[in-house]
């Protein structure tokens, strides 16, 4: 068992989770998961998800801060989502209260590493280790599943690479608070048109009136079922986080926005 924020003893891990923006028609994912299963028989490979949008790092490192700590200690995390593969952007190694993540250092791991309380990163560097990519287009099969493979074996996480502490942060816009009015802004839109802010949960009093560009959407809800089919709701969602919603309907398409949008919620009528 992983001791928190130590790189000590460890036994065999037996899961590891797959975050991409591979999907699943082409076989990348299928390749990926060959190397890990050969590396370790048996091993349990779960799909978070392989529906990242191409490239989109921001979605996937807020897409895995929702999941990455709800797993049992010494789960192995491998994200994917590296549109500099092959360039001199780093390959990485996160040890986070516990668990392990493997990733490109492009940010995807920076909000998880924001929320740990214990971390090491590690550069992975050790080519006799992870063996010499085979492309220069696949690092998610040829250096993070090889990584995480000896991982997954026991392998000490500094025998792959020496410990960093640059890795790239993402970029992420802070709420601005004033006497009785929050400025924020839309950072992600998921799958069913919701758009997530950059607004906590905390910042936000009961009765405080949200508006999306300048557009009144309502007073702060409970539920969605709160409004009526098909009318905007703002309210605290699962992730403690402001979200403006539509019931029943897409609040991407319906209010015409997306990311970079500014909310403003005034806290004080």
């Amino acid at each position: 068992m992983i001791v928190a924020g130590s790189f000590g003893h460890r036994s065999l891990f037996t899961t590891v989770t797959l975050l991409t923006d591979f999907g699943t028609a082409d076989g990348y994912v299928a390749a990926v998961k060959g190397v890990i299963a050969s590396a370790v028989p048996g091993v349990q490979i779960i799909d978070a998800t392989h529906e990242i949008a191409p490239g989109d790092v921001y979605s996937a490192a807020h897409t895995l801060r929702r999941y990455w700590n709800r797993y049992p200690v010494g789960t192995v995390h491998v994200a994917v989502v590296d549109p500099g593969v092959g360039s001199a952007r780093r390959a990485i190694l996160a040890h986070a209260d516990g668990f392990l993540l493997v990733a490109p250092d492009n940010g995807l791991l920076s909000l998880v590493l924001e929320d740990a309380h214990e971390k090491t990163v590690v550069e992975i560097t050790n080519a006799e280790l992870i063996g010499i990519p085979e492309s220069s287009t696949f690092h998610a099969r040829d250096v993070f599943a090889p990584a995480a493979g000896h991982l997954l074996r026991g392998a000490e996480p500094k025998s792959l690479g020496r410990e960093i502490s640059d890795w790239v942060r993402l970029s992420i816009p802070e709420p601005v608070v004033a006497h009785n009015t929050i400025a924020g802004v839309v950072v992600t839109v998921d799958r069913f048109g919701n758009l997530q802010t950059n607004i906590p949960a905390h910042l936000v009093p009961p009765g405080a009136l949200v508006l999306l560009g300048g557009r009144e959407i309502g007073v702060l809800a409970g539920t969605y079922s709160d409004v009526p089919p098909q009318h905007p709701v703002a309210l605290i969602n699962s992730d403690r986080m402001l979200e403006i919603a539509v019931r029943d309907g897409n609040a991407a398409r319906i209010l015409r926005a997306t990311t970079g949008e500014p909310v403003t919620v005034l806290t004080d009528r």
